[in-house]
């Protein structure tokens, strides 16, 4: 063990990887983090100098109040296995961990830090926070590839100038969390959800970080300009009713993939491989289903006539012989919780899925049957059906509701 300032290089691996489609070499490089004289940590990406990260300061909030590396006493450091730690302690402060675990294969890093302490409420994270990223070529702009709330929200690459920068809360530093839905143009243009990546306008370099795990906190991530060709990136953790009682026990941020390289689908590629192996799926062995869905086309539009002219246009053609289901999504009932035929479907849902069928296709419907409308004859006829929270108030789906179609509240 040792305690000190100096520099230690952590995760310093060479690793080349072959591609999994071009059969070149893949451009990623491990991260080495080091901790730097100010207490914060400096990350490089030895055998790619395309990307870096200065003064990350990993940080938590207790009882409304941020705790940063930074404002710590030198850690102290140690090794356990492919696992590098830094154990943070001082007068008066929350205890806690900042951990980083190289890879198999060493491309990529995998962080979190645990808070201990005998008090308090932890309701906020930032594993990864810094304004001073860089990435070759970085100037004004920040390409940000910005992941959606929901299926409501834009997903893409977006370009984030100086007058894009997240919300902050009123005389802090400190990021507002938004949904941003439905327009790309918002105020929250920085600011997406689980993953995001920044890169200069020319796309010769990316750095990406993303969740690893969804056990207890929300991830949102924020890629932004900030000083002179430097960006701001930060893994934020926590929202609305995310919390813990320290006096249950320590808590941990969720996990964090970091990597950087040249190629930008190949290090997306190795967080994907990544996420499979921290959130390992359900085993499908039989041929996965391909369908058509009215929610890409139509969203809540849909009507009986667009349903049956696409499976027109299925059976027409035997290049959509693999596409077995047309799937009708939502817009297609009275309200949620009132699971009956709207107007727009005048002869029922059993005379729809009979035409789908005598076009060689599968009918398939979409319910959500634990949220109802706050307005439906459901919630009229059978308020006490709906789950209320300690206070005697309805449960909203905030999620469903900041889609603008009405209140949905659950059953």
């Amino acid at each position: 063990m040792r305690k000190r300032r100096g520099a230690i290089a952590v995760l310093a691996v060479a690793v080349g990887c072959s591609s999994g489609g071009g059969g070149g070499s893949i451009d990623l490089a491990p991260p080495m983090f080091i901790l730097n004289a100010a207490g914060t940590f400096d990350v490089d990406f030895p055998g790619f100098d395309g990307a870096r990260l200065r003064g990350v300061d990993p940080r938590f909030r207790v009882d409304g109040v941020w705790h940063a590396a930074s404002d710590y006493p030198p850690p102290t450091e140690s090794r356990v296995g492919d696992r590098f730690e830094w154990d943070f302690s001082g007068p008066g402060l929350p205890e806690w961990t900042y951990r980083v675990r190289v890879a198999p294969g060493g491309a990529w890093a995998d962080v979190d830090l645990e808070v201990r302490a005998p008090a308090g409420v932890v309701d906020g994270f930032e594993p990864i926070a810094t304004n001073e990223a860089w990435v070759r070529g970085l100037g004004d702009e920040v390409y940000f590839l910005h992941d959606g709330y929901n299926i409501f929200s834009f997903s893409g690459v977006v370009r984030v100038t100086a007058a894009d920068r997240a919300r902050r809360a009123p005389g802090t530093d400190d990021v507002v969390l938004a949904g941003n839905n439905f327009d790309v143009f918002t105020e929250q243009l920085a600011q997406g959800w689980w993953w995001g990546s920044i890169a200069a306008p020319q796309g010769e370099a990316t750095i990406l970080a993303g969740a690893l795990t969804t056990d207890l906190w929300k991830t949102a991530v924020v890629g932004e300009p900030s000083v002179p060709a430097r960006a701001g990136l930060r893994v934020v953790q926590g929202t609305n009713g995310d919390r813990w009682d320290l006096a249950r026990g320590p808590v941990a941020s969720e996990r964090v993939f970091l990597g950087a390289g040249g190629d930008y689908a190949a290090l997306y590629q190795r967080y994907g491989e990544a996420l499979a192996v921290s959130k390992p799926g359900l085993a499908w062995t039989g041929e996965a289903p391909r369908l058509w869905s009215s929610w890409h086309q139509s969203f809540d539009r849909v009507t009986a006539e667009d349903v049956l002219r696409n499976a027109d246009a299925l059976a027409a053609d035997p290049v959509y012989d693999p596409i077995r289901y047309v799937q009708l999504d939502d817009g297609w009932m009275e309200a949620w919780g009132d699971w009956t035929a709207n107007e727009k479907f005048p002869d029922g849902m059993a005379a729809l899925a009979d035409q789908v069928r005598a076009r060689g296709r599968i009918p398939g419907i979409w319910v959500a049957p634990t949220l109802v409308d706050s307005d439906s004859r459901l919630a009229a006829d059978h308020p006490e059906w709906l789950l209320r929270d300690a206070a005697g108030s309805l449960v909203e789906c905030v999620t469903c509701s900041l889609g603008a179609i009405g209140r949905q509240v659950f059953t």
